[in-house]
């Protein structure tokens, strides 16, 4: 039997696939570094959002009201994990009418551009150390996390091949716990 591999090596493949551009399948990601110590990760990146929907040609004051509005969808406090998921699917999916004047009309902010892939920022990032607010301070770190446009929609956790996929299961099913970041998962679609 073959000695386990490494799970650095592992994710090292796995982050070359996403972010090598020379890699023959690579997916063309930009890499946004190792998070482990950086202070406050969210499930959305509001500068990296920002900065697309800017290059998209959207208004500041309209992106200001779409990020108020997107946030306040994620926002579990007081609804449970799937109400607060469905709010934010309908906002990623079909965009948020916002207009920052009476006088003016609504306008759509796409979050995602769904009709030219090319214009959306895919990145990842690794070792993402996700804390909760509470005094207890739990402490989580997904090995990658993929972001749309500064929003995250997944999280991979990779294993060493002698770890079972059980065990692998139980640890994801673990961090969607209340107590381990819940409003981090929030964003993930489906």
């Amino acid at each position: 039997m073959p000695e386990p591999r490494p799970e650095r090596q592992t994710q090292n493949r796995v982050v070359a696939l996403f972010t090598d551009a020379s890699h023959p399948s690579g997916l063309g990601y930009r890499y946004l570094g190792n998070w482990q110590h950086r202070e406050d990760n969210r499930p959305i990146e509001a500068d990296i959002l920002r900065q697309n929907l800017e290059a998209r040609g959207y208004p500041a004051p309209h992106i200001k009201a779409a990020l108020e509005r997107l946030k306040a969808a994620a926002d579990t406090t007081g609804t449970t994990l799937y109400e607060a998921n469905l709010r934010t699917y309908q906002l990623l999916r079909y965009g948020i009418r916002v207009k920052t004047d009476l006088k003016e009309n609504y306008q759509t902010i796409h979050l995602i551009d769904w009709d030219h892939p090319e214009a959306n920022d895919f990145a990842l990032a690794e070792e993402v150390t996700l804390k909760d607010a509470s005094e207890n301070s739990y402490e989580r770190r997904p090995d990658l996390v993929l972001y749309l446009n500064g929003i995250a929609i997944a999280v991979i956790e990779l294993k060493r091949s002698s770890v079972s996929v059980t065990d692998a299961v139980h640890q994801l099913i673990t961090n969607q716990e209340e107590i381990f970041n819940k409003s981090f998962v929030i964003a993930q679609l489906g």
